[in-house]
């Protein structure tokens, strides 16, 4: 267990949690950071850690009977998040930051990072791995987020001002009795799913608040287990002496029961099964983890075509199944996770050094879904000082479903964009070549 520094954390505290109930097993890191669990039978835990002002963690693994798994956590990336934040033209002194990267199907560990703003409003969140991360802001009774994107030892630096508006209501089912609990998500109008939010959660009477908005208009979502997620468009957020209540209703939605096994047909346990619409918004506040024969109900989806995408650690990033589902029914799914193969592309040209700018995506096929975007090259070198070699570079993706891939690379303006197509099998690396051609 290191920091950001890449120093071994003394006394970090450790907690591994059975999946299927029970007392969890905790310790502390030694001297040398190192921590060790033993005697356990096997099952799936869940690791939890969290390393003082730096980044906290969480990983899950299968423990097979007399199995030995070494795990190292860490922060894992060097990139860095500041904040500014501001209210009437003041710093908010000791509002609280908290930062959580959107889960990968590369990297089963969760990473979060913690912090409050110091006496200028000022926050600085370090030791973060590349990927995208959600920014919540908590000061009284507003919270804020925001979705930064790092890329590998980047940094992203914004100000935030908290402002005056606010929205209140209740959420309650169709025929009126409340949702205590339920989360509430604001977007201003016009970006659904965007850069930014505003969330809360509806109280023991199912009434909501939301603090800190530029007046103007929002869209509400309210997720709540066992329910539908419920929209209401178009609320006004205004100032205190001028708030209107709005009612959102959420209905009682199908339920999906599935099991998930390996291409052995085995039960897949601690596999991670997410919701979403047609448009991949998202029909879940967090996901459902299948359980200890690989089962799983998602419950409260609104009727019609949803899709589920499954994820779990060692199995790539496999396509989303689609389900109908019919209010008040139970829908019956098989899931099959294969072996991951692994896809590794050179791109290469004879005249020009085309490293810097070029980019890759990878897309599923046939529905051309983008698995991988905007991806770096990685620059090659010759092997000795008399190869001659063309001004190259690669890039490998790994944990990708078996099956049929496109790789598009954009050169620049310099040079004309490639495509191919290639088969990618389980358990193998596939490589492709590609040539630049200047336009």
């Amino acid at each position: 267990m290191r920091d950001a520094a890449g120093r071994s954390l003394d006394g970090a505290p450790l907690s591994l949690w059975p999946l299927d109930g029970g007392t969890p097993w905790r310790t502390l890191t030694d001297g040398g950071g190192t921590y060790r669990f033993e005697g356990l039978p096997a099952g799936t835990y869940e690791l939890a850690v969290e390393g003082g002002p730096g980044v906290a963690q969480r990983a899950w693994l299968d423990l097979g009977a007399e199995e030995t798994r070494e795990l190292d956590l860490g922060p894992a990336g060097e990139g860095r998040i500041g904040l500014e934040i501001h209210r009437r033209g003041r710093p908010v002194v000791g509002a609280a930051v908290h930062a959580r990267r959107e889960a990968t199907a590369q990297d089963a560990v969760e990473r979060e990072a913690f912090g409050h703003t110091d006496l200028r409003g000022e926050c600085v969140l370090t030791g973060l791995a590349a990927g995208a991360w959600w920014v919540r802001v908590v000061s009284g009774s507003a919270a804020l987020e925001q979705r930064v994107v790092l890329a590998e030892g980047a940094e992203a630096a914004f100000e935030w001002e908290l402002h005056e508006g606010i929205l209140r209501g209740e959420v309650r089912t169709l025929d009126g009795a409340a949702v205590p609990g339920a989360r509430v998500e604001a977007h201003p109008v016009g970006e659904p799913g965007g850069l930014w939010r505003i969330r809360g959660r509806a109280d023991a009477a199912g009434r909501f608040e939301l603090t800190g908005l530029p007046v103007g208009r929002y869209d509400l979502k309210a997720y709540a287990e066992g329910f539908p997620p419920g929209r209401l468009a178009g609320a006004e957020a205004d100032l205190e002496g001028a708030v209107f209540r709005v009612e959102i209703l959420v209905g009682r939605g199908g339920d999906v029961r599935l099991v998930v096994r390996d291409g052995d047909q085995r039960p897949v346990v601690g596999a991670r099964v997410w919701a979403e619409g047609p448009a991949g918004e998202p029909l879940l506040a967090a996901p459902v983890r299948t359980s200890g024969g690989g089962r799983a109900q998602v419950s409260g989806l609104p009727e019609g075509r949803v899709f589920l995408r499954v994820v779990a650690e060692g199995y790539g990033r496999p396509a989303r199944v689609a389900v109908d589902v019919i209010e008040g029914d139970v829908a019956e799914v098989e899931v099959t996770l294969r072996r991951p193969g692994t896809l590794e592309v050179l791109v290469d040209a004879w005249r020009w050094d085309p490293v810097r700018r070029v980019r890759l995506d990878v897309l599923r096929l046939p529905d051309r879904e983008c698995v991988a975007r905007r991806l770096p090259l990685a620059r090659l070198e010759p092997e000795g000082p008399w190869e001659p070699l063309p001004l190259a570079g690669s890039v490998r993706v790994e944990d990708l479903e078996p099956g049929r891939y496109e790789v598009v690379v954009d050169g620049g303006p310099r040079f004309e964009p490639l495509r191919a197509e290639v088969d990618v099998r389980a358990g193998e690396r596939t490589q492709v070549r590609l040539g630049l051609e200047e336009r």
